[in-house]
């Protein structure tokens, strides 16, 4: 990525590959609702996520084939949006993306 010079907007895409090693389910909120998994992407320094970013899945070609076809990288499903939000740390503030999925992310 690029930072963007003052006054200038400038559009990068950031793509992500992870390892969930645990799962996490559909929960529950007090009020009822139903929510599910959520994937929190901190930004590296001078890097801002939109209020509403975009999170899409990537072409198949990115996603890894194994023996018969055996699907091995897999692109997060039930996409519901992407909220970026600052937060504060000990080393200033910082920039995330919080992804929601409708259904549960599998670890393994």
């Amino acid at each position: 990525f690029t930072m963007s010079p003052a006054n200038t907007v400038r559009t990068n895409m950031v793509m992500v590959f992870f390892l969930a090693t645990q799962t996490a389910d559909v929960y529950d909120t007090p009020t009822g609702e139903q929510r599910g998994a959520q994937v929190i992407l901190d930004a590296p320094n001078g890097f801002h996520f939109k209020a509403q970013c975009i999170v899409k899945s990537l072409p198949d070609t990115y996603y890894s084939y194994f023996r018969d076809k055996e699907l091995v990288t897999n692109p997060l499903r039930d996409l519901v949006d992407c909220i970026g939000e600052e937060w504060e740390s000990e080393a200033g503030l910082k920039n995330r993306a919080v992804i929601r999925i409708a259904g549960a992310l599998t670890g393994g």
